[in-house]
């Protein structure tokens, strides 16, 4: 395993404890790209469909991520590249890591230095690879770190990052001075500073000062957070004034998506329901985990199998599948087992037909959602 790509990581896959772990939702939809091409996997290697299942480009990639400002990372040779709609290489691969373009610009790790830097669809450096770790631009500023020795035994990791933010020309806005810093999401940040996470804007201004020992991104003009130290204390919801806007206490929490949320509380049953942004219980049903709306659909389980339901509550596809997600453009990607030994995994439309599947591989279903927690688990074996 590549030692600094892991040191990098690591607080990368901690850090995104804040906003999944603890939330029945997890964390706030991504923003969808106007270009609708899905990911799907052929004899191992992974291309792009339309959302009738048709191939629009072939599968000829290890690895491939979501098309993002008419662009999508593709790894090939152990390296990360972009191509366009049709295929084509944009940007020839090169890249240890990338998180893809947004707003024009994306991250990427040089391959000599493992530094993060940013480039244009041109591939031309815009902010040179200098930076410990970089987060995509967001309302035009993105996270960077820069490199810190850690007072520690040398057993543990050696270095740690200290972020801030920087504007498109490269300028830090906001100095080098948190623990951790995400990206911007309708219009806040999340920062972590002394151990507790707060918000900030694009102005670098801190909103909320840092207080909450877990959080979310605001979704619906609204997240949800704890004061705990722990994930499993009481979870509230707050306004991005860090208003508590509905007056209870929830064991679980999800994002608001089309004016709803499921959450989980000892008083509403040993079930989770979904509540409006004034905190009144809207539906019900026997569901053991349930996640936010999209499209008019939430994913709900049943017993230990997913389905998913409408704005009524009812189940409109059956809940037979081992893994799930939401609907985008018509479609959603699933997974299920046909039996004791294999599984596929594919897309499904809004009446549960099968658009597209194929025969499910266990390293695809363990690492293929995320071309960087791919690279690195893929990298991890070679230290046995």
């Amino acid at each position: 395993m590549k030692t600094k790509n892991v040191v990098r990581l690591m607080p990368l896959l901690l850090a995104a404890l804040v906003s999944v772990s603890a939330m029945s939702g997890g964390k706030a939809p991504a923003k969808q790209d106007p270009i609708r091409l899905y990911r799907f996997t052929e004899n191992g290697l992974q291309g792009f469909m339309d959302c009738t299942g048709k191939t629009v480009i072939p599968a000829r990639w290890v690895a491939v991520d979501n098309f993002c400002d008419g662009l999508a990372a593709v790894k090939e040779d152990g390296l990360w590249g972009f191509i366009d709609t049709k295929g084509n290489y944009v940007i020839e691969p090169q890249y240890e890591l990338t998180y893809g373009f947004l707003d024009g610009l994306a991250a990427v790790q040089d391959t000599g230095t493992f530094q993060w830097g940013f480039i244009d669809k041109q591939g031309r450096w815009v902010i040179d690879p200098i930076w410990y770790e970089a987060f995509s631009f967001e309302d035009g500023l993105a996270p960077v770190a820069v490199k810190m020795k850690a007072d520690v035994p040398e057993d543990y990791y050696e270095y740690y990052g200290l972020y801030g933010f920087i504007d498109k020309t490269g300028k830090l806005v906001v100095e080098p001075q948190f623990e951790y810093a995400t990206s911007f999401y309708e219009g806040m940040a999340m920062v972590k500073k002394d151990g507790k996470w707060g918000y900030i804007d694009p102005k670098g201004n801190m909103v909320i000062e840092p207080q909450f020992g877990y959080g979310s991104d605001f979704s619906e003009g609204i997240a949800s957070v704890t004061r705990g130290e722990y994930i499993t204390d009481p979870w509230i919801y707050i306004n991005k004034k860090g208003e508590q806007i509905i007056p209870r206490e929830f064991h679980m929490t999800g994002y608001f998506s089309e004016g709803l949320a499921p959450v989980h509380a000892a008083d509403l049953g040993d079930r989770e329901v979904y509540i409006d942004t004034k905190g009144n219980v809207v539906l019900r049903g026997d569901f053991t985990q349930a996640l936010s709306f999209s499209e008019g659909l939430a994913p709900v389980r049943v017993g230990d199998k997913w389905g998913y339901i409408n704005k009524k509550g009812k189940l409109v596809i059956e809940a037979k599948f081992d893994d799930i997600n939401p609907f985008v453009g018509g479609i959603a990607r699933v997974y299920m087992y046909t039996d004791d030994e294999n599984a596929i995994r594919g897309y499904i439309d809004k009446k549960g037909r099968w658009v597209r599947s194929w025969p499910s591989d266990e390293w695809e279903d363990a690492y293929g959602e995320d071309p960087v927690d791919m690279e690195f688990y893929e990298e991890e074996p070679a230290q046995e």
